[in-house]
């Protein structure tokens, strides 16, 4: 997604678009993971974002005025799509985060004598604690990943690239040839 979005934009909006990734990765680590954030975290965020619209603006409204109103329309197409690509990597940090470390809660227990037998024995206190853990192995992380990312590309390959025997890209009859999509 973020290669097709440079083709309709630039090369300079994706880099510009693609440092909202801590953005977007801490928003869906507080909406999934129920992470906490502090107010240094949210006050930066702010900044980013604010940063990114000043940055944005005034990138987006440069392009239209050289390309026109078409170009325009295909600049704020293609940061749409660096965006939707930035959310979805950010969304994959997360569910590395979550796929690699659970949070167990368990109970606190004490160690009480009796007295009457000398024997040990534990007891609940009623008070919980977390314990992280891991879920899975990280080396069984990467090769899951790796095969759905080439499962991915093989399925890209052969539905979008391969037209008439030959092997082009989608931006080629997307961009360069005018008539939209899969002309």
């Amino acid at each position: 997604m973020l290669m097709f979005g440079i083709v309709l934009s630039s090369g300079a909006m994706k880099s510009v678009l693609y440092t909202s990734g801590t953005v977007w990765s801490a928003l869906l680590a507080y909406f999934l993971l129920k992470k906490k954030l502090n107010w240094l975290q949210i006050t930066g965020m702010i900044v980013v974002v604010v940063g990114l619209y000043c940055k944005g603006y005034k990138s987006f409204e440069e392009m239209k005025k050289a390309d026109g109103a078409a170009g325009g329309m295909n600049q704020l197409l293609g940061a749409l799509i660096i965006i939707a690509g930035t959310v979805l990597h950010s969304l994959t940090n997360v569910v590395n985060q979550k796929l690699l470390t659970a949070v167990v809660q368990e109970e606190i227990t004490e160690i009480v004598v009796d007295e009457a037998t000398g024997a040990e024995r534990e007891v609940g206190t009623g008070k919980f604690r977390e314990r992280k853990v891991e879920k899975i192995e990280p080396e069984s992380l990467c090769h899951i990943i790796g095969f759905w990312s080439l499962l991915a590309y093989v399925l890209y390959v052969c539905l979008f690239c391969a037209k008439d025997g030959y092997f082009t890209t989608l931006t080629y009859y997307a961009v360069l040839d005018g008539k939209g999509l899969y002309a």
